[in-house]
């Protein structure tokens, strides 16, 4: 039996896979038909921090250089105000931004062991309403970096992080790359969702459409990558998968069609959002 099951970005009827999600045909987004229980959530994130290192063998000693990078994108819409990092981790930004002058908080389900002295620490995540003590602040920055693909509510994630930021403030976030030509025609699924641990994979047009409702508008969305040497070895995996799918769709639909379920991709692209209040 077909399932078909609302897209938790813009609600189109999306066919469920045997993977486990289905890709909006309308903004290219993947969700779930079924999320996971809170209480499962609960319990997985409750040692998240002992073991995440940022993904990948090499990303323990890479969660500085993307901290820096980060920082730069950050720095080149502001270099100074009060900053708060949303579900940080183990991730050294929050140290970084309040090194160059930031007045920093940090918002997660857990305080890490290396956050610096003089940052102020709240208790909470995007998965419940905010704490008491942000409900009446607001911030020059919020950042929001390899969250959002963990939320189960992604809009009520957005309605969050908008609270938070003052008007005329600005909001930077990361993510898996999906919805990209990259991902569209590749003869394969992301590898980037997994369940429990990502839950959406969220287009940058779907990301316009959540947050512009929220009286933002988007200031511009790019590629991460640390170096010009990385860009270009994980982007021409990208653009050689994407080619030789587009080619195999073309010719012969039905074993794209079969690959495009049964196959991951190779690619892995990550994207930055900056978007400002309006209102």
């Amino acid at each position: 039996m077909t399932q078909l099951f609302p897209c938790r970005l813009c609600g189109t009827l999306t066919l469920a896979q045997s993977w486990g999600g289905g890709e909006c045909p309308a903004c290219e987004s993947v969700s779930m038909p079924l999320l996971p229980r809170m209480e499962e959530l609960a319990e997985f994130y409750a040692r998240y921090n002992d073991t995440y290192s940022g993904g990948g063998v090499s990303e323990g000693r890479n969660l500085q250089r993307y901290a820096q990078r980060y920082l730069r994108l950050v720095r080149h819409y502001c270099n100074t105000g009060s900053l708060i990092d949303v579900g940080s981790s183990n991730n050294p930004f929050p140290n970084i931004a309040a090194g160059h002058g930031f007045h920093t908080t940090m918002l997660d389900f857990e305080k890490p062991r290396c956050l610096a002295d003089g940052i102020d620490y709240v208790k909470g995540s995007l998965n419940d309403q905010l704490p008491a003590a942000l409900i009446v602040k607001q911030f020059d920055v919020v950042t929001c970096w390899a969250v959002m693909e963990h939320v189960p509510d992604t809009q009520a994630a957005a309605a969050r992080l908008a609270a938070l930021v003052k008007r005329g403030g600005y909001l930077f976030m990361s993510t898996p790359e999906a919805g990209t030509a990259l991902t569209r025609y590749s003869a394969g699924r992301s590898p980037w969702f997994y369940p429990p641990e990502h839950l959406t994979l969220i287009s940058p047009q779907a990301f316009k459409r959540v947050f512009q409702p929220l009286g933002f508008e988007s200031v511009t969305w790019g590629r991460l990558e640390l170096s010009s040497l990385r860009f270009a070895a994980r982007y021409g995996v990208g653009l050689a998968e994407a080619c030789a799918g587009a080619l195999l769709k073309r010719m012969a639909p039905a074993a794209w069609l079969r690959l495009r379920i049964e196959r991951k991709q190779r690619f892995q692209g990550v994207a930055y959002f900056v978007f400002r209040k309006l209102t």
